[in-house]
């Protein structure tokens, strides 16, 4: 039995087929979408407690619990974006001083 020349073009096709070559999909959303996702968010509630707190101030609101639930809101957003932030940073540093 005789092999023939290799036909590059049906290799990647079959190679394809089996997903070998094709690009993976992942469920997984993008890291850096998320993280600006996130940081938006963050941003927005900080802002809403501001106005809020704002039109307390010049009283053109009595919603002065709502202000108060607002800012608590914003202070936990922030406080949970600097926690993950530390855990990311420590887990960056223990790569970077592992051994090879």
């Amino acid at each position: 039995m005789s092999m023939g020349p290799i036909n590059a073009d049906l290799a990647s096709a079959n190679l394809r087929k089996l997903s070998v070559l094709a690009p993976s999909k992942t469920d997984f959303p993008d890291i850096a979408q998320a993280v600006k996702d996130s940081l938006m968010e963050a941003n927005q509630r900080q802002n809403m407690a501001s106005e809020a707190r704002r039109a307390v101030e010049l009283g053109d609101s009595d919603d002065l619990v709502g202000a108060m639930v607002a800012s608590q809101k914003a202070s936990i957003t922030f406080d949970v974006m600097l926690s993950v932030r530390n855990k990311v940073l420590t887990a960056y540093q223990d790569l970077i001083k592992m051994p090879l």
